[in-house]
């Protein structure tokens, strides 16, 4: 699903400079870069394992269940994004930096609203 929405915007972007009264150097440099994007996103989308399961310890660690069943380990970054829609969670991990999107309909929304404020407590200033 989400190659084929990748290949969509994608493509949708390649139409949008095409037709574009731009200049020939202009809508090449466009095409390019749209090309390396859309190449790079489906890279990253094919050889990253999907994450299925997120656990958080209460030590501040959080586990990470692969789609493989491999798990990793890791460390929230203060660079973690909560939103009202969605979050982004950038983690630490010894395989290296990881982000998680959570979308607020992926979870029941009391689960979310928890996790939302649990979030936003421990990013509070003055927090250890």
């Amino acid at each position: 699903m989400l190659a084929w929405a990748l290949l969509a915007v994608h493509g949708a972007t390649l139409i949008a400079a095409i037709a574009n009264p731009l200049p020939l150097w202009a809508k090449i440099f466009l095409l390019s870069v749209t090309v390396g994007s859309w190449t790079l996103s489906l890279r990253h989308y094919i050889f990253e394992p999907a994450v299925i399961a997120i656990v958080r310890k209460p030590d501040g660690a959080w586990i990470l269940t692969l789609k493989g069943g491999n798990t990793i380990a890791g460390r929230l970054q203060g660079s973690t994004l909560v939103t009202i829609w969605f979050t982004l969670l950038h983690l630490d991990t010894d395989a290296g930096p990881r982000t998680v999107l959570l979308c607020r309909d992926g979870l029941d929304p009391e689960t979310y609203r928890l996790l939302r404020v649990s979030l936003k407590v421990d990013a509070a200033p003055g927090t250890p």
